[in-house]
């Protein structure tokens, strides 16, 4: 890592999934005044977002969303398949005199550049890859489709090299790679694995918990293949009624409730399953989302609570975590998908480095993404899904800068990020009567600023996003600025053309509706 001072200003790069970018700037107008007053504070030079939700039409007018900032150049992928539009899209902010040119056709392939996914930006030591990887969806029904992008993106990653490029990929890829980067409850058991006796981790405590399954698997197995799913009547957001799903099983003593209510009778369905889970891909091959008996250690702890009587703490079974990872072979994973989980190891192998794992090995439960209607962020149970992936040759060139916020605690700890999503207990958790996040104390809207520029997380307010930002402070050359290319990037600058007729007498309409309002409303 570069310890030296570079010859020029360190170059600061923030990627934030925003979930509707209209409603985020609200938000930071709110708080901080305006954009350019945000952006000046976190000290950004280029800022990639994604999930913007913006239409391609409405882009045209940038400040009446708020969206303008003088001294950039914008850049923007919006969703144009009829599908999606609306929703989705991504968008780069740079420093003018930062981009040579930008491509919102990066894969050449309207199927996947028109859902608004990508956008590519090209700097004097590098090409950034803004993007926003589409999820699994409800049982792995839509992992054909991600492996369609995850192909895509290697192949761009490897033609820019080719090229004579170096890569940076920032964003969303909607994956959590290593069980670090998941909360611990959902860290997934291969049983076949744990359940031989010849695995052991030298931790007493955790190897009696192990032997306590042992010995109780069985009988729960023999329960967990009673499964049927029940529909049920909760009280929701507002006073009304809303139909949900949940998984019972027959025990000995009776039947019980596993697991929390689902939003649809497939995925009850599929709680507690042993089987496997897979999608076929678009050539006829198996894509493994979860192998047989897969099943995460929260779901064994209330297994062996509700069936077996048996109770372990929270804190026992994170420390079962913790001995299971110091084996060498130790088969926890990740939950997000085996084939996604794949596709990001080989990358790796292939060359790229996830800067944050790279930096912060040792970091616990350190997680940009929360499900924000379950207040999990206030919990701290969330997962990291937002990466920087850099090039192998890019990494002498990054700064780590201040340590990761940690408050009082030692960083590297699960109490210490903790503190740092909940900006040490100021944010709260809203209420489930459906009125919403409540303003925080001032204090709460500065917990962002206080580390300032680094390779780091950034914990953006739980009022803004589900997500936070994740930040990469590189020392790059010095270079005079670049010229762009704005006969190549005009397809992703629509608030530069000039407005459509139906625009401009749109505007003119507005703007008479409301001088008239504003003269009806002096005479009352």
């Amino acid at each position: 890592l570069a310890t030296h001072e570079p010859m020029a200003a360190p170059l600061h790069i923030v990627s934030w999934n925003v979930a509707g970018w209209a409603r985020t700037l609200a938000q930071i107008i709110k708080f901080h005044g305006s954009l350019r007053q945000w952006v000046e504070r976190h000290q950004i030079d280029i800022l990639c977002l994604q999930e913007v939700k913006i239409p391609d039409a409405r882009l045209e007018d940038l400040k009446s969303l708020g969206a303008q900032l003088e001294g950039y150049d914008i850049f923007w992928g919006p969703a144009t398949n009829a599908s999606v539009r609306g929703f989705n899209g991504v968008a780069t902010y740079a420093r003018k005199g930062l981009t040579q040119t930008a491509s919102r056709d990066v894969f050449g392939e309207q199927a996947l550049d028109g859902e608004g996914r990508v956008l590519s930006t090209t700097h004097a030591a590098f090409t950034l890859l803004n993007v926003y990887l589409p999820n699994d969806g409800p049982c792995g029904v839509r992992l054909p489709n991600k492996m369609a992008f995850l192909r895509a993106l290697t192949q761009k990653i490897h033609v820019l090299r080719a090229q004579g490029q170096r890569v940076i990929v920032a964003g969303d890829l909607n994956i959590s790679h290593r069980v670090e980067d998941i909360h611990w409850t959902r860290a997934l058991l291969p049983l076949h694995a744990v359940l031989e006796q010849a695995y052991v981790t030298g931790d007493p405590e955790a190897d009696g918990m192990l032997t306590q399954l042992r010995r109780e698997w069985p009988g729960l197995q023999a329960c967990l293949a009673t499964r049927s799913v029940q529909e049920i009547t909760v009280n929701a957001a507002g006073g009304r009624q809303q139909q949900k799903w949940r998984c019972v099983v027959d025990t000995p003593s009776g039947r019980v409730v596993l697991g929390s209510p689902q939003e649809t009778r497939q995925a009850a369905e599929h709680a507690y399953d042993l089987s496997e889970v897979s999608a076929r891909d678009d050539d006829g091959s198996v894509l493994i989302r979860h192998a047989a008996n897969d099943i995460s250690l929260g779901e064994v702890a209330e297994a062996m609570e509700k069936i077996a009587h048996v109770k372990w703490t929270p804190t026992a079974l994170r420390h079962l975590v913790h001995a299971c990872r110091a084996v060498a072979s130790g088969p926890w994973h990740s939950s997000s998908s085996r084939c996604c989980q794949a596709w990001l190891s080989s990358t790796l192998a292939d060359g790229m480095v996830d800067v944050f794992a790279h930096l912060y090995p040792d970091a616990e439960e350190r997680f940009t993404c929360w499900e924000q209607y379950r207040n999990r962020r206030y919990v701290n149970e969330g997962s990291r899904i937002d990466y920087f992936l850099i090039d192998a040759a890019l990494l002498p060139d990054v700064i780590a800068g201040p340590p990761l916020p940690s408050g009082q605690e030692d960083w590297h700890t699960a109490a210490a990020a903790r503190w740092a999503a909940t900006a040490g207990g100021l944010w709260e958790a809203a209420p489930y009567d459906g009125s919403g996040m409540a303003d925080s104390p001032a204090a709460a809207y500065e917990h962002q600023f206080a580390a300032g520029p680094g390779t780091s997380i950034v914990y953006t307010p739980p009022q803004f996003s589900d997500h936070v930002g994740i930040s990469l402070l590189l020392a790059v050359p010095p270079s005079p600025p670049l010229t762009l290319d704005t006969r190549a990037t005009r397809p992703c600058q629509p608030h530069l053309r000039q407005p459509s007729v139906q625009a401009f007498f749109g505007a003119a309409a507005t703007r008479k509706r409301k001088a008239v309002e504003s003269e009806e409303s002096g005479r009352e």
